[in-house]
This record gives structure tokens, sequence and C-alpha cells, in this order.
């Protein structure tokens, strides 16, 4: 049986510091999501010199896809503020498929994104 539910995400706005985790697999994700599109885009006003997406997750639909692309794309104009913003995409050997979602956004995204394969916990 899936788990489904909203991902963890920690907005450390104050260090240019986003943290997604878990799973990310609600089939309505939108109200979810809605609050941390405000805090960015109000973020985005007055961006730190670097901002970092750590995204670390265990499961992803199709839904939380579009709004992840969606939120990360707003960040596309941090360069322009004379800002830097880099995506630390996790994926481990058991979730083999989150290196390929990985993928994709980096060929979509114009901003950095940084593939990184995990340790598997004990």
């Amino acid at each position: 049986m899936a788990i489904i539910q909203n991902p963890t995400i920690d907005m450390s706005l104050p260090k240019g510091h986003i943290c997604i985790s878990g799973y990310a697999n609600n089939y309505s994700p939108e109200v979810f999501f809605q609050p941390y599109f405000q805090a960015l885009e109000n973020y985005l006003s007055n961006p730190k010199k670097v901002t970092v997406f750590d995204i670390s997750l265990e499961a992803l639909n199709t839904s939380s896809i579009f709004l992840l692309m969606k939120l990360l794309k707003l960040t596309e104009s941090i360069p322009e503020k004379s800002g830097k913003v880099l995506v630390r995409w996790f994926w481990r050997e058991d979730t083999y498929y989150m290196k390929e979602y990985g993928e994709d956004f980096k060929a979509i995204l114009n901003i950095p994104v940084n593939i990184i394969k995990q340790d598997i916990q004990a």
C-alpha cells in the first residue's frame, strides 16, 4: 500500500535555504503548496546572494511534479537580481526513479541542478 502524504518543507528563507523531503504524492497538493508559493514570491523581492534548494524525496506524483517545477521555476529570476540558485537533488539506489526525475528537472530548469546519490541508511 502506497503512503499518500505531503512533503516536509522547511523554508529557512533568512538563510536562503529551502529543504523539501519525504513523500510528495498527495492527489490534491495545490492547497498544501499555496503558502510556500506565497512565501517564495515574497522572498524573491529581496533574495539572498545564494539560494539553495535541497530536495530529497522518496515519492513524487504527477500533481506534485507540476507544483514543484512551478515552485523552482519561480527562482529562475534570482540570477537576474545578482544572486545564485542551486538545486541539490538527492536520490538513493532504492529510489532510482527519483534520479530520473532529477535529470528531467535539470533538463527543463534554467538554474543549476546537482544530482547527488545518497547512501541508504541502515
